[in-house]
């Protein structure tokens, strides 16, 4: 199987949804999980949203990471979740920030928790912020003193 690019998978408007299994992720480069659509996301497995590298992450944008199920954003590696780019973290919607894993958290940097808005940040629990280290605690302080 050769690997598909954003471009084709962006064209598959007109047919219903392929399933795209593990096998299928791991052979996409990275910039082809931008062209994702929202009835794709849908319908993958969590082996499959757990496939996603760090460097497919780096190309989600927000109609991306707007579709994930809270569980589908939990299945996430660690590595990729930190490797996330701005835009794809501004889409993860707030009703499923609380699903994110402490050890996920912990890979956000600075700048990415510094993007997000007012409601994604007041969604983290508490349980959520007690894992923060001292420099994203320090992001999410100021945030939450400006909503």
């Amino acid at each position: 199987m050769s690997a598909i690019t954003w471009l084709q998978l962006a064209l598959l408007k007109t047919i219903p949804a392929p399933d795209f299994h593990e096998d299928a992720i791991s052979r996409m480069p990275g910039y082809a999980a931008a062209g994702f659509r929202a009835d794709q996301i849908r319908t993958l497995t969590l082996a499959a949203v757990s496939t996603f590298t760090s460097v497919h992450s780096q190309h989600f944008v927000r109609d991306v990471t707007a579709s994930f199920s809270a569980e589908q954003l939990a299945s996430l590696r660690d590595t990729s979740f930190g490797s996330m780019s701005l835009d794809g973290i501004v889409g993860i919607r707030h009703d499923i920030i609380p699903y994110i894993t402490e050890s996920q958290l912990l890979r956000l940097t600075t700048d990415q928790l510094s993007i997000m808005s007012c409601d994604q940040v007041n969604s983290f629990t508490k349980n959520q912020l007690s894992t923060l280290n001292s420099k994203q605690r320090e992001v999410i302080d100021k945030a939450s003193k400006s909503s």
